[in-house]
């Protein structure tokens, strides 16, 4: 209801469809979030310990197991 004073003004189909993206793309990022939680921190020093980066260490250790905590959420 702000943004036509900002001076964006969208139809309704537009807006309707930029509402329920924001809306949902909130409600998965929380489930993910308590799925990367929910991993216990010893992933994160073993990996830590191995030498990996903490890019190889999200993306191939813990997100891995943070999405297989997440399926059901889903």
């Amino acid at each position: 209801f702000g943004l036509p004073y900002l001076g964006i003004c969208l139809d309704r189909t537009t807006a309707a469809i930029l509402a329920f993206l924001l809306n949902y793309t909130a409600y998965f990022t929380e489930i993910l979030r308590g799925g990367i939680q929910s991993i216990d921190e010893g992933q994160k020093e073993a990996a830590k310990i191995l030498g990996y980066s903490n890019a190889y260490t999200f993306l191939h250790i813990l997100l891995p197991q943070a999405l297989r905590n997440c399926i059901p959420s889903f």
